[in-house]
């Protein structure tokens, strides 16, 4: 198993075969091998990890473009990370490609999604839920802010994860002072 003192973000591999975590103190992203698809208790850490090179405060990650784009929020520096991953869903593969500062909406990003079509991205965090567009999908350089939702933080005392379901109808925010999820409907 791999030792990591604070974990701060989660994804799957489509199909279930993998999971990935982001470790807070390192910096890196974690892969890790599902021999039984989406069944935790068959997990085991295959030593591939990825040192992103943020501000060394990783909060959260997300996986696009079918597994070839690896993106993460740091806190530190403020900013959303683009990768590439020359082989899909295989970290051994990744590099980094280029950066986005959101320091202008926020200075505490925590988590990141983006639509299946990659080209809107949204950042949660302590100040609400910051949308961008992307003129070109999955180009985080093409981004530009749109607005911030702050209506979330209302029932909530602090902000961890992001995430939609798959026909973008349902938006999840996790609360981490709270230790609840919360569930909104985007009115799509």
């Amino acid at each position: 198993s791999q030792s990591e003192g604070s974990l701060t973000g989660v994804r799957f591999k489509p199909d279930g075969t993998k999971m990935y975590f982001m470790g807070y103190t390192t910096d890196k992203t974690y892969e890790v091998n599902l021999s039984t698809a989406w069944d935790l208790s068959t997990a085991s850490y295959n030593s591939v990890k990825y040192s992103h090179g943020g501000g060394g405060q990783a909060q959260g990650l997300f996986f696009g473009a079918e597994g070839t784009k690896l993106y993460t929020v740091d806190i530190s520096s403020d900013d959303v990370r683009e990768h590439t991953l020359s082989t899909a869903w295989d970290l051994s593969t990744a590099s980094y490609l280029q950066n986005f500062s959101v320091s202008s909406q926020t200075l505490v990003p925590r988590g990141i999604c983006f639509n299946p079509e990659g080209t809107q991205m949204l950042i949660q965090s302590q100040t609400g839920v910051i949308s961008y567009t992307l003129s070109t999908a999955w180009d985080v350089s093409s981004a530009s802010y749109v607005s911030i939702n702050t209506a979330v933080l209302t029932q909530q005392d602090g902000t961890g994860g992001i995430a939609f379901n798959a026909d973008g109808s349902k938006m999840y925010l996790s609360a981490d002072n709270t230790n609840s999820i919360h569930q909104y409907s985007t009115g799509l």
